[in-house]
C-alpha cells in the first residue's frame, strides 16, 4: 500500500497546529520523534516552526535566551538521541535502519538560541540530523 506524501508551503508556528500536522505524518517513528521534539521544545519555552514537504520534515525550537552547553550524542544501533544543556534533558529511541548524524555545539556560550531537527527520506532510507541554531529567532517568524 502506497503511503501519501504530507505537503506544507509554509511554516506553522503555533504548537497545536503543528501537533494537528505531525498527525497526519504518514510514517509512525517521524509521528513519535517530531511529538518528542515539540514536548521537549514547550518544556524550555521555546517557540517552533515546523514544516514538511513529501518526505521532509523539519523542525526548529528557536529560544529567546541563549542555551549554553547544548549537546548532542547517539548511542547505540539505531539507539538513542539525546539533546542535552542547562534547560533540557531529551532522549528519544531511533529505528535501527536510520541514518544519524549530528552538528556539534558551539564551543561560545551563549551563542545557541535552540536546535533544529531534519527528518528526511532519500531513496528508501530514513535519516534525521541534529544542529544548534546559532541566531535568534527571523522577526518574520514572531
Amino acid at each position: 500500500m502506497a503511503q501519501k506524501a504530507v505537503y506544507s508551503v509554509y511554516e506553522l508556528t503555533d504548537y497545536d497546529e503543528i501537533r494537528k500536522a505531525i498527525a497526519k505524518a504518514p510514517n509512525k517513528d517521524v509521528r513519535r520523534i517530531l511529538r518528542t521534539l515539540v514536548n521537549a521544545c514547550k518544556r524550555i519555552n521555546g517557540r517552533p516552526v515546523y514544516s514538511a514537504w513529501e518526505d521532509l520534515y523539519v523542525f526548529r525550537c528557536y529560544t529567546d535566551e541563549p542555551m549554553s552547553d547544548i549537546g548532542f550524542s547517539h548511542y547505540g544501533g539505531g539507539g538513542y538521541l539525546l539533546i542535552t544543556s542547562e534547560k533540557l534533558f531529551t532522549e528519544f529511541k531511533i529505528p535501527e535502519d536510520w541514518a544519524v548524524s549530528l552538528t556539534a555545539g558551539s564551543g561560545e556560550t551563549g551563542r545557541v538560541y535552540g536546535f533544529r531537527a531534519e527528518i528526511k527520506q532519500m531513496e528508501g532510507e530514513w535519516s534525521i540530523h541534529l544542529t544548534p541554531l546559532f541566531h535568534k529567532i527571523p522577526s518574520y517568524l514572531k
